[in-house]
């Protein structure tokens, strides 16, 4: 079955604006429950099976059985279904679920334009959202003109994740207008590359501050990617452009562990992360201060989300080379964090097995084991609805900083799961931002302290 808008029961399913309705009545569902919903939907009557799910839903992304049926337990919530006796989602005992309701096309609905009069389609307002590339757009049109619309397509689409990313950009851009005054500029990325010890070599990227100045000194942010699998690369990314304006020099990196270098590469870190990567990190560092003299050594920051978090919490407790850090959904002891997650299957990889196995390497690559030689001013950010790193982890981080005196803030974000940073509601990615910002102008600009003292100054 293939039809732009779906009905069954008292349900309409909008393919093409990919949001669900009851009775006119928006039902919230996150994007990949509106996908798991539309799969079932055109597949009405078939059985599918975990791993037609899995590859359909969540291609090339490592997911377990419970973040399935999970998934399966809040489309069941949304629908009001009773899985004893269901009306629309059966499940098939060790095989996966079939759709039992009938369903049948139906006409989509039209809605207003806006102020200038007429209606629009989905498909002209979907258009609109994927040709807003941040700034160029903004410039062309203007801000409010931009914001404007895409307010109403996040009213229309609240579901459609591009519409939510494409407005956290013109909120942000609106934000620092405001502050400065004007539409922010970029400055491009300069590729850097360096060796480590066992010769091989890693590629990262530096942003220089919006109207740098040679011969001033400025503070430096390292930025660290998830995974460890994920990877940066030459392009936009806004929390970069938000610290470049605020008058930081940003360095984007590709350690150990990240893909897209080959596997040797990719899985280099198993049973070493923290350990084997912090290299990676620490010689980039230095390399952009050779290349840089403006980047004052004593004024650099670590912020990082996911792996990167862990990475951030890891390098503030092994090492003296940072003055602030900003970690974000983090993993602070893993012991713990297995017993909580949904995705243990990854550290029985990583780590050669599960905590009870390799108790010594669970607890010799936590952070929580060295957090006593943490003295960086630290934010923590955390959603409450993070099941890849619950927020145990940030609880635990947040505790350990609080009794010994470092200066520390939690900050937990309501209705929001592990991709806060890139599917979130839109004035929660702009206050994410903010914070940030704000974070590493107060403690690497405003009030700036050496790495070594930054604790010691704030205990009693």
């Amino acid at each position: 079955m293939a039809r732009d808008v779906l009905a069954f029961g008292p349900f309409r399913l909008d393919l093409r604006a990919h949001r669900l309705l009851r009775q006119s009545e928006p039902v919230p569902l996150s994007a990949h429950l509106v996908d798991l919903l539309a799969l079932f939907a055109v597949r009405a009557g078939e059985l599918l099976t975990k791993d037609a799910l899995f590859e359909a839903i969540w291609p090339g992304v490592f997911v377990t059985d419970n973040t399935l049926a999970r998934a399966v337990a809040d489309l069941r919530r949304a629908l009001g279904d009773d899985p004893a006796d269901p009306r629309y989602i059966q499940t098939v005992a060790r095989r996966g679920y079939r759709f039992v309701a009938e369903v049948g096309p139906a006409a989509p609905e039209a809605f207003p334009a806006g102020s200038g009069g007429g209606e629009e389609t989905y498909e002209e307002l979907r258009q609109f959202v994927a040709s807003v590339t941040a700034l160029e757009r903004l410039r062309v049109d203007g801000l409010e003109e931009v914001r404007a619309r895409l307010e109403r397509a996040a009213a229309v689409l609240p579901d459609y994740a591009p519409v939510h990313v494409a407005l956290a950009s013109a909120l942000t851009l609106a934000s620092e207008a405001m502050r400065s005054g004007g539409v922010p500029d970029r400055e491009p990325a300069e590729r850097v590359t360096w060796r480590v010890a066992d010769g091989t070599t890693i590629e990262g990227w530096l942003v220089k501050p919006v109207g740098y100045r040679p011969g001033t000194k400025y503070p430096l942010v390292l930025k660290i990617h998830g995974g460890p699998h994920g990877a940066y690369g030459n392009t936009y990314f806004r929390t970069f452009h938000v610290l470049s304006n605020a008058g930081f020099f940003v360095l984007y990196p590709n350690p150990r562990g990240s893909s897209g270098y080959g596997h040797a590469f990719m899985y280099a870190t198993r049973g070493q992360w923290g350990e084997m990567d912090q290299e990676d990190f620490l010689t980039g560092v230095d390399t952009v201060l050779q290349r840089h003299p403006d980047i004052d050594p004593q004024r650099i920051g670590v912020s990082g989300g996911s792996y990167g978090g862990f990475m951030a919490n890891w390098l503030t407790a092994r090492t003296t080379r940072f003055a602030a850090a900003v970690t974000s959904r983090s993993i602070t002891n893993w012991e713990s964090w297995y017993g909580t997650s949904d995705a243990q299957g990854l550290t029985e990889y990583e780590f050669f097995g599960p905590p009870w196995e390799q108790r010594e390497r669970y607890r010799r690559l936590s952070p929580i084991t060295y957090v006593e030689q943490v003295t960086a001013p630290t934010l923590i950010i955390h959603s409450d609805n993070d099941y890849r790193t619950p927020i145990g982890d940030g609880e635990q981080w947040f505790m350990a900083l609080k009794k010994r005196g470092v200066p520390v803030e939690m900050v937990r974000y309501p209705r929001s799961s592990h991709g806060l940073s890139r599917t979130g509601e839109p004035w929660l990615l702009v206050d994410r931002l903010e914070r940030i910002r704000s974070w590493f102008v107060r403690y690497l600009i405003d009030r700036p302290a050496t790495p070594t003292s930054a604790a010691a100054a704030s205990r009693p």
